[in-house]
């Protein structure tokens, strides 16, 4: 349908934005990376301020293991999302999920090795929405990474309660627990996660 509404050459350059952004979505879905980052790119192209298909071109970058690429076009997110609110997300009907972008940011720079610089990312993702599971999972990750285990699991846990289906998060605090040989809490947090 996309493809069909794209080939109208009269589309306003907003809606061809929206369509290609529709396209990448519905390719990145079926893990057709390099034909959705060609759609994220082509509605950036049309329309540079249209800020979904910047995160949509850095979750396919993170998912091609392009997590420097990625960085920028979460950079690029983050910039346009923190200028459209709140009064533009009501006006395009979008409301930039920047709590989401700065976990991924964090998960991308871990990737990389950039420790102190995606501590920084998944702060901000919890200081913006304390409820908002990723960036508290995030922070476990860094926690497990320098042996607080306890720290770990107390963040893994808050992720956890706040996203009942984030298997990342089980199988995370599992291991948390394994590392403080609490094998029983290891096995019973493991459950949702093998399920």
């Amino acid at each position: 349908a996309y493809r069909k509404a794209l080939a109208n050459p009269k589309m306003p350059k907003q809606n061809a934005a929206v369509a290609y952004r529709g396209l990448a979505s519905g390719l990145l879905k079926l893990k057709e990376y390099p034909a959705a980052l060609d759609a994220c790119r082509k509605a950036i192209d049309v329309d540079g301020g249209y800020s979904p298909p910047h995160l949509l071109a850095a979750m396919t970058l993170s998912r091609m293991g392009r997590h420097s690429e990625a960085v920028d076009a979460l950079d690029i997110y983050i910039g346009l999302g923190t200028r459209m609110q709140p009064v533009g997300a009501r006006v395009l009907e979008h409301e930039a999920d920047l709590e989401f972008a700065l976990a991924l940011k964090g998960d991308c720079l871990l990737t990389l090795g950039r420790r102190d610089e995606a501590e920084a990312a998944f702060h901000e993702a919890i200081r913006r929405q304390p409820d908002a599971p990723e960036g508290h999972l995030g922070m476990g990750r860094i926690h497990s990474l320098r042996g607080a285990h306890r720290e770990a699991v107390a963040a893994f846990e808050k992720a956890k309660t706040l996203f009942k289906e984030l298997p990342r998060g089980h199988l995370a605090l599992a291991e948390s627990h394994a590392a403080q040989h609490q094998w029983v809490k290891a096995l019973d947090t493991l459950g949702p996660f093998l399920e």
